[in-house]
């Protein structure tokens, strides 16, 4: 899948087992964190057995900004029909709790990589199935790149709908406040992409390097913004 935001789409039948879901989550788009770290597609985070050295730190760094941060904010400004609240849980142990998380990011690192080997002109799957590599105005494994995107968007509003009509999260924000705060996000991550791109300018035809950037100032945005914002809800 091209866009990393669907790749926790294929972990969703697995989020009812004996696994840390936001770690699946986190896993399953952890082997392209390198890519928003450097601004740029780069090399590295898509191995086996290498990169848990540097994706599972980074679910733990970008989980831990999502509980203090993120997490109180975003789903109280998410439209009702997708924002959810789960019950609480008992608590575990800090050692068993930390175990089943760096092994659930582990599993979910797996997907994004054998995903990967379909969609992408290097994967192992791509080069052993010749039939991939046709075209039909672009080649199948990128047909198979967009159509698992599309599906992806489906499969994870489908879900928080899901959830939502399970475990509704209580109202606290007025339908007009919540629109606010994401013009206010909107507004000021094209304002983050618009600077960046006149202190670093690339050229249109760079895809890559553009999604990325505005992925980037969009995250950006939304820590600062919730960093603020949290406060009002401690």
């Amino acid at each position: 899948m091209p866009f990393t935001l669907v790749h926790p789409a294929i972990i969703f039948p697995l989020s009812r087992c004996y696994f840390c879901f936001p770690g699946l989550v986190l896993g399953s788009m952890s082997s392209d964190f390198i890519y928003y770290l450097s601004g740029k597609p780069a090399d590295g985070g898509h191995t086996v057995f290498q990169s848990e050295w540097l994706n599972l730190p980074l679910c733990l760094l970008f989980y831990a900004i999502y509980l203090t941060v993120l997490k109180t904010p975003l789903w109280a400004n998410l439209p009702q029909r997708f924002s959810h609240k789960l019950p609480e849980t008992r608590p575990l142990p800090y050692w068993k709790w930390l175990m089943i998380f760096l092994f659930s990011t582990w599993i979910g690192m797996l997907s994004h990589i054998f995903l990967d080997n379909f969609t992408h002109s290097t994967g192992y799957f791509v080069q052993i199935f010749p039939f991939l590599q046709k075209e039909i105005y672009i080649p199948i494994y990128k047909w198979l790149q967009y159509v698992g995107s599309a599906m992806g968007l489906i499969a994870i509003g489908t879900y928080l709908r899901i959830m939502a009509r399970r475990y509704p999260h209580p109202q606290i924000r007025t339908v007009r406040q919540k629109q606010r705060f994401w013009m206010m996000v909107l507004l000021l991550s094209n304002l983050a992409f618009i600077c960046w791109n006149i202190i670093s300018p690339v050229a249109l035809k760079q895809t890559g390097i553009l999604i990325i950037r505005s992925i980037d100032c969009l995250c950006i945005v939304l820590c600062l913004i919730g960093f603020f914002e949290s406060k009002r809800y401690s």
